[in-house]
């Protein structure tokens, strides 16, 4: 999948790392031929967030898909998941 944004997904303002990953599986890659993961802006952690894009349908219009690793920590997280 391509990226695009920041180079790196991590940094301490010393050392720069992209240590950040984006999994998708085959079914994804077959339903939406032009994934892309965008690495953004890092504001509130030494992470960046890390979002992907998608084709929501054949006639086009982009859609976003935003995981935050501190929202997995709530208790219904795998319940909105599966509702996307």
């Amino acid at each position: 999948m391509r990226t695009v944004g920041r180079h790196f997904t991590w940094s301490n303002y010393q050392t720069f790392s992209k240590i950040d990953r984006i999994f998708v599986n085959a079914i994804w890659i077959q339903q939406w031929p032009h994934l892309e993961g965008t690495i953004l802006e890092a504001h509130f952690s030494d992470h960046c967030p890390l979002s992907v894009m998608f084709e929501s349908s054949p006639e086009g219009g982009w859609t976003h898909l935003n995981f935050y690793r501190y929202k997995a920590g709530q208790q219904n997280h795998f319940h909105i998941v599966n509702e996307y």
